[in-house]
């Protein structure tokens, strides 16, 4: 018709869109599409994760010795890992380690003033909560262990809040570090 203006409006525009977005794609597989499935027993690296890995003469790592690891985040300078006491009667003392392994081209700190502060649970008590450079079971280059007794007054599971301070360093510089841990203890 001559001498009509086509107005667009923005629901004829919408309309446009829409029926564009229905033509069909080419498809293209996902960029993954020729990963083959993992082997049984096959490590497959997770990004931001630490594999543990030992050789003779190296410090074990969280997770390495059937201890729970710690999250420390993105931090590669040091792994935290608690090992559980296992199973015991209510009103016995149980001990649980708390250790701190350095990353790779890390030792820990000899000098800091490391400590282990154990919080009070219902229903558990610590012989000690409040661990200082005294208390160290072992402290090499290699790793610092705190071992942490515990009385559980009845039967149960409970989750045990400690936060544990170190310090990790190279040869250049020193790094002071802050880790809350959780212990589990379990009383039957």
């Amino acid at each position: 018709m001559p001498g009509r203006a086509l107005i667009i409006t923005p629901l004829l525009l919408a309309t446009i869109a829409c029926a564009k977005d229905a033509e069909p794609r080419p498809s293209t597989p996902p960029a993954n599409a020729a990963a083959k499935a993992p082997a049984a027993g096959e490590t497959i690296p997770v990004p931001g994760a630490r594999l543990a890995t030992r050789s003779p003469g190296t410090p074990v790592f969280a997770g390495d010795d059937g201890a729970t690891p710690a999250k420390a985040g993105a931090d590669t300078s040091f792994a935290v890992a608690v090992t559980a006491p296992p199973p015991g009667k209510a009103g016995a003392r149980q001990v649980a380690k708390v250790r701190a392994t350095p990353g790779p081209g890390y030792h820990m700190n000899h000098e800091y003033p490391a400590a282990l502060r154990v919080d009070a649970v219902d229903g558990v008590t610590a012989t000690k909560p409040q661990l200082g450079r005294g208390d160290v079971a072992s402290l090499t280059d290699a790793e610092l262990v705190f071992e942490v007794e515990l009385t559980a007054d009845r039967a149960g599971t409970f989750s045990v809040p400690a936060e544990f301070k170190f310090a990790v360093c190279t040869d250049s510089s020193c790094d002071p570090k802050k880790q809350t841990v959780t212990i589990a203890l379990t009383a039957q």
